[in-house]
């Protein structure tokens, strides 16, 4: 298989795929605004809702860790900022 051909789901396959993107863009735009509202950014129509995990430091050589772990994702991005969540500890900040 080449990196550009394309691959038709079946019709089962896409029926669940499109329940499970509706499923995730729900979560997603509910978790912008909880960390929206916390964090006082402005929320209107040029808000984007992302899952952005955030890069892990690199070690001491210059090098990712070989195992990431995810510790925080950026939620949304507004023209006042950006809001990220660290699910570990249960912290939105600005990112």
């Amino acid at each position: 298989m080449t990196k550009q051909q394309r691959i038709k789901l079946s019709t089962n396959d896409r029926q669940r795929m499109t329940r499970l993107f509706e499923e995730v863009s729900g979560h997603l735009e509910e978790m912008s605004l909880i960390v929206g509202r916390n964090l006082r950014l402005a929320l209107d129509s040029s808000k984007v809702v992302k899952f952005s995990p955030l890069t892990p430091p690199a070690t001491k050589r210059g090098r990712a860790p070989a195992v990431i772990r995810l510790k925080g994702a950026t939620i949304v991005c507004t023209p006042t900022g950006c809001g990220c969540y660290d699910n570990d500890t249960g912290i939105c900040f600005r990112c």
